[in-house]
């Protein structure tokens, strides 16, 4: 696979994604979010977190809201994460574990497409210093395009202190295979140096027989670790 064009892989695994959409049950794709989100605490032990950037409170689902401005200077940890399609695996739970967290911003405020890289703030706090209309539910339906309050730079990624990353195909060497529009290629460029970042994909999307790993071109950005539903995957240590 590694003299494969990237483009055929992508169109390979989008059809098996098609394909998986329609044969996945309501109930099959809410374990998966489930087991997702039980991973959560080993993904963060792996990397030095405490227990205590995990929320420990049961989770509101009509909690989760856009929030026009960061949280307070000295907050808890916070990771950048993303809503996923429904193609993908469900990273809604992930969401809920966290107090506070980073997501793309795709759209803009009025419902325009964002201009390059942008990333909002998500609150999933009971109460939140500033309540909004957007809940969940809303969020997760309407999908990654989702209209947010506010959108922040490019910059912002600097603050976050791990990164979590869709991808169509990870391999054992940290390769990861995006969807080809390089938004993610751009935006870790403002990352932290030695800051983690975590791969999110289906058990069969996870490479690990060299004979499969993926092509890679210079501009590829490695990640540290894969999440499936079935488990937690520590690939290489930080080299950025």
């Amino acid at each position: 696979m590694i003299h494969e064009d990237k483009a055929l892989i992508r169109a390979r695994i989008r059809t098996q994604r098609s394909q998986r959409r329609v044969c996945t049950s309501a109930d099959q794709r809410a374990r998966e979010r489930a087991q997702l989100a039980a991973l959560w605490p080993e993904v963060l032990a792996d990397f030095g977190f405490s227990s205590a950037s995990v929320s420990s409170a049961p989770v509101d689902e009509t909690a989760l809201t856009s929030v026009s401005s960061p949280p307070a200077q000295g907050a808890s940890f916070l990771p950048a994460l993303f809503i996923s399609s429904p193609s993908e695996p469900d990273t809604a739970g992930l969401l809920q574990a966290c107090e506070w967290c980073l997501i793309p911003g795709l759209v803009d405020p009025d419902g325009k497409a964002a201009i390059g890289v942008a990333w909002t703030y998500v609150d999933s706090r009971p109460q939140t210093a500033e309540p909004m209309e957007a809940k969940l539910e809303s969020i997760v339906s309407t999908g990654p395009r989702f209209t947010p309050t506010c959108i922040e730079s490019a910059d912002e990624l600097a603050k976050a202190d791990l990164i979590v990353v869709p991808a169509l195909a990870v391999d054992a060497r940290g390769v990861r295979l995006g969807q080809g529009g390089g938004w993610y290629d751009r935006a870790l460029e403002h990352a932290r140096p030695g800051v983690p970042i975590i791969a999110v994909v289906f058990d069969n999307e996870f490479f690990s027989d060299p004979r499969d790993y993926l092509p890679v071109e210079p501009h590829d950005q490695r990640v540290n670790g894969v999440l499936t539903p079935s488990g937690y995957t520590r690939l290489i240590h930080n080299s950025r």
